[in-house]
């Protein structure tokens, strides 16, 4: 298995799955799917024998944690060896049960709206119209008000019929029996508030999860043409053009997109958004209206006190008239799942079907309660308006197409950056090699990624021991010559040298230092190389990174300062900063000649190395900004 050097984005980790399977020539959740059931490619069949695309959900549950292991440990690995029939079969057969039951909308029934005012004082015989004439004159109140009047009488015996001693109709209170109710609810909620949650929080993993299920080759086609390994391998390096020709590319595998894989999609995150919408219901606030104490059980509350709670609900419930999607369900809970320890089938049956059980449990309360409480006829009476209904559903999940398209471009621009990036740092390596004549030495004991450690400046600390192990041993002798016998014009000059040629001399024993940190026996190297929990090793990587930064900086001072002074030495004018010695001509004695050559060379390349040092930390630096890491280039 290939390791991509990026930073772990929760946001991305479901993109990686499908990198991984095109490099092992699979097809994602069909081959698991396959391997799970023991069936063929038809996919339709099996849905047909009721497998509901629990599968599919189960391919991403394995694809989250695939991403976090190393290769041949993984749980596609574990899974994907053969089991027996009896064993496939057990891990879905509760759970089929549990979606079969539970998949009804969630309001059974339309509610009935009055006929218009008009049609019902056309329909009305002899006597109503007597009636209301009579009423008009007595009552000063219009035809129209008397008829609404009539209908909510109506509606009031007819809500009291259902709801029985949960509700005053007459005098307008809620009593005890519907605290009791919204305490019961409540609770249930309660218990599903890990895979609400999930959903509410980690809404772009859910809209990849449902598209990798829908239209798996297309979106395993996007993620592999949009992969670090695909775009490395291109020859075109210019990241506009990169760029450009993957928007193009994902523009038209989206329109290819089937529009009933889309419109699932859609009502599958749409009810997941109205699951999660019910769960942020003000229960404690709706609660605290009425008075009273449970354990008197003399609890009531004015019915324009919550009136807005109770219309929320109201239109929330009703917004799931729709048969419920299995898709939205699965992925709920496998979003929540503990990836790490769900490592075999035995334990992937086990939580998804504890989770699916409460959820499960969630909509059997919420539909009771729909059906013990006529949310609607109760809003209408509460308004005194026999006509009002909630408003249209909005199905939320329209956006998951721009959600998915958004992160695709994400991705194409990370991945392009990332691509163009390591290119300029191989570059820049290599002209590093140039620079000091000699191959690039790295410190030993630095993570490389291997692990899942990285380090943001990992090429600056290459530079700093390349430059230690070959340029600055081949610089000393002649330095050292001006330490000891050159006359300064400047006496400012002279103290700037010394010090400079003092943090010179300094520099390899600063890299071996930390290079005897790093390594596995030394102080940090002992966590870094250790079996400790990842992020423990993690902070110890941030610590080394510091360092690392820290050394460099140094450095390029250091070398900055000893560039500006040997050019002042050899090419001084009047007026700089930095003057030329005084003997300058005779010193080095008969090697003067050789001296002043040897000079220029150490000088020009000086200046190049600090162009280049100043090069790879600027590109390491906008790949820190971009909340991602260089891969080592050696």
């Amino acid at each position: 298995m290939i390791v991509t050097f990026s930073i772990p984005r929760i946001s991305l980790d479901t993109c990686r799955f499908w990198d991984i399977c095109q490099e092992k020539n699979l097809s994602g959740r069909f081959f698991l799917r396959n391997r799970l059931l023991g069936k063929g490619n038809n996919p339709r069949k099996e849905k047909e024998k009721g497998c509901f695309l629990f599968t599919g959900a189960v391919i991403w549950y394995i694809a989250g944690d695939m991403a976090q292991t190393k290769a041949g440990n993984s749980v596609f690995d574990r899974l994907a060896r053969s089991i027996s029939r009896e064993e496939r079969e057990s891990v879905l057969a509760s759970i089929r049960q549990s979606l079969e039951q539970d998949l009804a909308p969630l309001v059974s029934e339309e509610i009935d709206t009055p006929p218009p005012l008009e049609e019902q004082i056309k329909s009305l015989g002899l006597w109503g119209k007597i009636k209301l004439f009579f009423l008009q004159i007595f009552t000063s109140e219009t035809r129209e008000a008397i008829i609404t009047g009539w209908v909510l009488a109506g509606l009031r015996q007819q809500v009291q019929k259902i709801a029985g001693d949960a509700l005053d109709a007459r005098r307008g209170i809620f009593l005890g029996g519907f605290a009791d109710s919204l305490e019961a609810l409540q609770l249930t909620l309660h218990r599903a508030t890990p895979y609400l949650d999930a959903a509410a929080t980690r809404r772009e993993e859910l809209v990849f999860h449902l598209a990798a299920d829908q239209f798996p080759v297309i979106n395993g086609k996007l993620l592999k043409r949009t992969s670090e390994e695909y775009l490395s391998q291109q020859e075109e390096q210019n990241e506009r053009t990169l760029k450009h020709d993957l928007t193009r590319y994902l523009e038209d595998r989206i329109a290819d997109i089937p529009s009933k894989s889309s419109a699932r999609i859609r009502r599958a995150l749409s009810q997941a958004d109205d699951l999660v919408r019910i769960g942020s219901f003000p229960f404690h606030s709706v609660l605290g209206s009425f008075s009273g104490s449970a354990e008197t059980g003399d609890r009531q509350c004015p019915f324009d006190y919550i009136t807005h709670s109770i219309e929320r609900l109201a239109s929330d419930v009703s917004s799931l008239s729709d048969p419920l999607e299995p898709l939205a369900l699965e992925n709920m809970v496998l979003l929540s799942c503990d990836q790490i320890a769900l490592d075999t089938p035995e334990a992937l049956q086990k939580e998804l079907e504890a989770g699916l059980a409460i959820l499960a449990t969630v909509i059997r309360g919420l539909r009771e309660f729909a059906d013990h409480y006529p949310l609607v006829l109760l809003v209408r009476l509460i308004r005194e308006d026999p006509w009002w209904n909630p408003p249209d559903a909005e199905y939320s999940g329209n956006d998951w197409l721009s959600i998915y398209r958004g992160k695709l471009e994400e991705r194409i621009r990370r991945e392009t950056l990332r691509v163009s990036l390591h290119r300029q740092v191989q570059d820049q390596v290599l002209l590093l090699e140039e620079v000091v004549d000699d191959r690039v030495t790295r410190i030993k004991g630095l993570p490389d990624g291997s692990d899942g450690l990285f380090l943001g400046h990992w090429h600056l600390a290459l530079a700093g021991q390349t430059f230690a192990s070959s340029l600055w041993r081949n610089t000393m002798s002649p330095l050292r010559q001006i330490l000891n016998g050159a006359d300064f014009y400047k006496s400012s000059n002279r103290a700037q040298f010394n010090d400079t040629f003092n943090e010179y001399e300094k520099i390899p024993d600063d890299l071996a230092g930390l290079e005897a940190l790093v390594m596995p026996g030394g102080d940090w190297g002992q966590v870094l190389h250790s079996d400790e929990p990842l992020s423990r090793r993690r902070e110890m990587a941030d610590r080394v990174d510091r360092e690392i930064e820290m050394i460099i900086t140094s450095l390029q001072t250091t070398l900055e300062m000893m560039k500006n002074l040997l050019g002042g030495i050899l090419y001084s004018r009047p007026g700089s900063s930095y003057d030329t010695i005084a003997n300058y001509g005779q010193i080095g004695g008969r090697r003067n000649a050789e001296l002043i050559d040897e000079l220029k060379e150490i000088h020009s390349a000086l200046q190049r190395l600090v162009g280049v040092i100043g090069e790879i930390g600027a590109l390491e630096k906008r790949a820190s900004e971009n909340d991602m890491f260089l891969r080592p280039a050696l």
